[in-house]
């Protein structure tokens, strides 16, 4: 049953955006490696991912978080992570709240093209 209305709701979804869409330059996001300087491509990233890889608990290591506020359903801090992104730079989350939860919780991340209220709905529905 869940299935079939999301697929019906994502159909619409992308019929409603189709002419919206136009052509972006990818991007690698070298740019947020932050200290990480790279000349070249290809084996060169192998060998900064290697390293990445094996220093992972420095690089996933953050700053400690400020700017944080909380108004009982709302959340949001300063991002840990530098970005040129403006929407990035903060972080925000909602809290829908169910009489019913008996301490679960359920978290839902929105997929990277979705725009701000896209899992409200979503959630109202798991609610």
């Amino acid at each position: 049953m869940l299935r079939e209305f999301f697929h019906h709701w994502e159909l619409s979804i992308f019929r409603d955006d189709a002419a919206d869409r136009c052509p972006q330059a990818f991007g690698w996001g070298l740019e947020n490696l932050g200290d990480v300087e790279l000349e070249g491509t290809g084996p060169e990233l192998v060998e900064v991912a290697a390293a990445l890889c094996a220093g992972s608990e420095n690089f996933y290591r953050t700053k400690e978080i400020t700017g944080v506020t909380f108004d009982g359903t709302r959340l949001a801090f300063d991002s840990p992570f530098p970005s040129s992104d403006i929407e990035v730079q903060r972080v925000s989350a909602r809290l829908f709240e169910s009489p019913s939860a008996e301490g679960r919780a359920i978290v839902v991340v929105p997929q990277w093209n979705a725009d701000k209220g896209s899992m409200v709905q979503a959630c109202n529905i798991l609610n």
